[in-house]
Parts: C-alpha cells; sequence; structure tokens
C-alpha cells in the first residue's frame, strides 16, 4: 500500500506552491464571469464570448494548472528520480498564468491581439513543460503505474496543445484547418480525457489509493486504461490530419461519426472503467471527504453517458451545454479538487502529523458540498433552461475561497510541524 512511493523525492516545494494557489483563485474568477454574464442561465451557445471565456480561465487557470503542479512532484515520488532544475518550474508557471489571461481576455473581448499573445506565451509553456517533463520522466527505470500513465499524459498534452495553438489561429482570424465543430470536439477530447484523464489516473493508480488506506490498482484493469486512453487520443488526431490532407475525401458525410468512433475506447477507459475502479476501490477506503470527493467525479463522469444520449436525442444545445458542464465542472473539477486539496500538498512536504486532520475537517466536508452542488445543479439549470441560476456564480467563488482557506491552512501546519521537527534534532 504505497511501499514504492518515495515522498523524499519531491523538488522543492517553492516550486510548486504558485500552482497550489492559483488554481482556486481561478474558480473565483470564474464565479464572478458567471455573475457578470447573469448565471448560468447565459451559457446557450459554445462560440460565445462568456462561454469561451469561462471555459479557459477553468481548463487553463484550475485544470491545467493543477495537472502541471502535480505533474512533477508525482514523476519523482512514483519513479524515485530527481527532478533536474526544478526551477525551471517557474517558467511553465509564468507562461501558463500568462498565456490564461491573455487567452481569457481576448475571447470575452473578441479582441485578435491579446489571443496572438496567448498563443505565444501557451507555446512557451508547452515547449518549457514538455521538454522538462520529458528529462524528468526517462530518469525513471521503473514500470510503475503511475509513470505509465503519466506517459500517455504527455503524449496527450502534446496533442491537445497542437490543436489548441492550431484553434486558436482560427480563432484570431487565420485560415482554419476544417470543421471547426470537428477540430474543436477532438481538442476537447483529448485535452479532457486524455491529458487530464491521465493525470487524474495515473495519481489515483498509487498515490490516492495511499491516501485512502487501500491497495493499489490491479494491474490488469490499469494496463487496459492506459491502452484504451492511448488509442482513443491519437486515432481522432490522424483522422483529422488523414482528412485535411485529403487522404479520405473532403466531403466524407460521416467524418463526424467517425470521429466519435476513433476516440470511443479512450472515452469509455476515462469516463467509465475509472469510475468503476473508483467505486469499487471506495467500498474499502476510510470514509472522509477524499473519498467523497472522488465518488462525486465517478459519478459524475459514469452520469456524461446518459446526458449524451438525452442531448442527442433532444438535438439541444442546452443539454449540449449541460453536458459540458458535468464533463469539466462535474468530472474535471472534482477529480482535481481532491488532488489539489489531499494530494499535491502531501507531495510537496511531507504533511504534518496533523495536516491530513486539517484536510478532513468541516471545512473539506464543505468543499466537496459546494462542488456537488456547482456540478450538478449547474448541469441541471442550464439543460432544463429554468432560469439565470445566479447562485452557480456566488457558489463557485465560495468553493474558491474554501478551498484557498484549506490549502493555506495545511501549508502553515506543515511549517509548525517541520520547525517542531527541527527543534526536537
Amino acid at each position: 500500500m504505497g511501499e514504492g512511493l518515495q515522498f523524499g523525492r519531491a523538488p522543492d516545494r517553492d516550486t510548486g506552491l504558485p500552482f497550489l494557489y492559483t488554481a482556486p483563485v481561478a474558480l473565483m474568477v470564474a464565479g464572478g464571469l458567471l455573475l457578470r454574464a447573469g448565471g448560468v442561465g447565459a451559457l446557450t451557445t459554445p462560440w460565445s464570448a462568456t462561454v469561451l471565456s469561462l471555459t479557459h480561465v477553468v481548463t487553463l487557470g484550475f485544470l491545467t494548472m493543477t495537472a502541471v503542479g502535480l505533474f512533477l512532484p508525482l514523476v519523482a515520488v512514483s519513479g524515485n528520480v530527481s527532478i533536474p532544475r526544478p526551477r525551471l518550474v517557474h517558467g511553465v508557471y509564468y507562461s501558463l498564468a500568462g498565456g490564461a489571461v491573455a487567452l481569457v481576455w481576448g475571447t470575452a473581448r473578441s479582441e485578435v491581439t491579446p489571443v496572438f499573445v496567448a498563443i505565444g506565451a501557451l507555446s512557451l509553456m508547452g515547449l518549457l513543460f514538455l521538454g522538462h517533463a520529458i528529462r524528468s520522466i526517462r530518469r525513471s527505470l521503473l514500470k510503475a503505474p503511475t509513470v505509465r500513465g503519466l506517459r500517455v499524459a504527455l503524449w496527450s498534452f502534446f496533442l491537445a496543445v497542437s490543436l489548441g495553438i492550431w484553434l486558436a489561429h482560427g480563432h484570431g482570424g487565420m485560415l482554419f484547418p476544417g470543421p471547426r465543430a470537428w477540430w474543436l470536439g477532438v481538442h476537447v477530447g483529448v485535452a479532457l480525457g486524455g491529458w487530464l484523464g491521465a493525470v487524474i489516473a495515473a495519481s489515483s493508480f498509487e498515490s490516492v489509493a495511499h491516501l485512502l488506506g487501500i491497495e493499489a490498482m490491479a494491474e490488469k484493469p490499469v494496463r487496459w486504461l492506459l491502452r484504451g486512453l492511448a488509442t482513443g487520443v491519437t486515432l481522432p488526431v490522424l483522422g483529422l490530419l488523414a482528412h485535411y490532407f485529403r487522404l479520405i475525401p473532403a466531403d466524407f458525410e460521416r467524418m463526424g461519426w467517425a470521429l466519435i468512433l476513433l476516440g470511443l475506447p479512450g472515452a469509455l477507459s476515462i469516463w467509465v472503467l475509472w469510475p468503476l475502479l473508483i467505486l469499487r476501490s471506495a467500498r474499502d477506503a476510510r470514509s472522509g471527504a477524499l473519498r467523497d470527493g472522488l465518488l462525486l467525479s465517478a459519478v459524475s463522469g459514469l452520469l456524461l453517458w446518459p446526458l449524451a444520449g438525452w442531448a442527442w436525442m433532444t438535438e439541444s444545445t442546452r443539454w449540449v451545454m449541460a453536458l459540458g458542464w458535468m464533463a469539466v465542472m462535474g468530472w474535471g473539477v472534482s477529480a482535481l479538487m481532491v488532488l489539489l486539496v489531499w494530494l499535491l500538498p502531501r507531495l510537496l512536504s511531507p504533511p504534518a502529523e496533523n495536516a491530513e486532520a486539517q484536510a478532513e475537517g468541516p471545512g473539506a466536508r464543505s468543499l466537496v458540498f459546494i462542488q456537488g452542488v456547482v456540478a450538478w445543479a449547474g448541469a441541471v439549470w442550464i439543460g432544463a433552461s429554468w432560469g439565470p441560476g445566479v447562485f452557480i456564480g456566488f457558489a463557485l467563488m465560495a468553493e474558491g475561497a474554501v478551498c484557498l482557506a484549506l490549502l493555506i491552512r495545511q501549508r502553515r501546519a506543515m511549517q509548525v510541524s517541520s520547525r517542531g521537527r527541527a527543534g526536537t534534532l
């Protein structure tokens, strides 16, 4: 149960703190954007300035910020390696933060210049992160499940960033490579299911299992999950490129369905197999907010399938938006919230004896409850058109504030414990 994890190998904690503290702020900003727009009732089309800006606040400011902050500590702890030049992550952080701000500003105000600034900053972030992560992960000679999952995540990250930059060029007024819906759909699928999904899954194989007090996940389902993810992110991108270079007929009417089928192995892996593995593991896990947060993410992932079916049958844009909300806010934010509050502080610095109690107090339970309200009530409000739903914006701001407060409390508890241990030596 976590015997192979080497928590002393984590890079200097100061290299991860910017990611740790910026992610909750992004949720507060997202709540403010929702309030400015008039609530979730304003999310009516995926191409509106409000939806594009809100999407990138959450996906870049919270989801990617958390996943990038987790990546190198996970490599160090699970791969038993020392991270070379850990201070390079500061370059990754500032380029990611700057690119996210520019992209949100450009999409919110429909301005071209900030979008191109974002392209430059995020391209730099991608190069820095890929180079540093590849160099770090190659040092590990272990074939631990976490390390293998992180390799799939790194491949998916490369594909997602490449597609995202191409999409941003199209938004900035340059020639778009093909039907926008196809490229956007594949980009979202690779970024959510591949990049973020692989980081979430890799974290749960050993590290989260260790925190829950249960055995690491069995090898066979882990192997099938990673194979499905790798296949599901690679084939749709190859399909897009084949269409773009006219290796298949340019007027191929069934291309949309073909891309869905090519990506199905990845979708089944991360939104069926992973939730089922979490539900099975939760039976033996110690109770608490950590387990509840994981269960919230797992159930949200399974709910994507009936939501997708309902959106297809009704042909309603509102329910398509509700599906996207559940995928991002229900499954993605719930899972990465767990990793941000419970796992990342542990990876960056072995916690004080009371740090886990700090993360399992009333504040932690409140955080999971608020997240459940944001995810599920938001999806229903959007799909059913029940009104503006302004309370979701306030809930998002409260969630970010509670998350930040929990992280600060854990940090202080670790500092007190560290000084206490130093005084006894």
